[in-house]
């Protein structure tokens, strides 16, 4: 019997494919490409944000600081403000 339930082993699972997605996005990816997407990707949750439907606005922020605080996306907008 595993210490851990069913939700903790797909949080574990989730965190993982994220660790290995995030290294195949570095290496595929520009780091333009990489920032252009975080911010179409932000747009997408503010538009959802801004649709007169009710909505878990605490969901809403936690996907935009998600996406806005990506290793991947803090690494490549770092190396663009340093004009790499």
């Amino acid at each position: 019997m595993s210490c851990f339930d069913s939700t903790q082993r797909n949080k574990i699972r989730g965190s993982e494919l994220k660790r290995r997605f995030d290294r195949l996005e570095r290496q595929a990816m520009s780091d333009q490409e990489l920032a252009v997407q975080a911010i179409s990707e932000a747009q997408q949750i503010l538009e959802e944000y801004l649709e007169p439907t009710h909505h878990d606005n605490e969901r809403l922020l936690d996907r935009l600081v998600e996406v806005l605080e990506r290793p991947s996306v803090l690494v490549a907008v770092d190396r663009l403000r340093r004009g790499h």
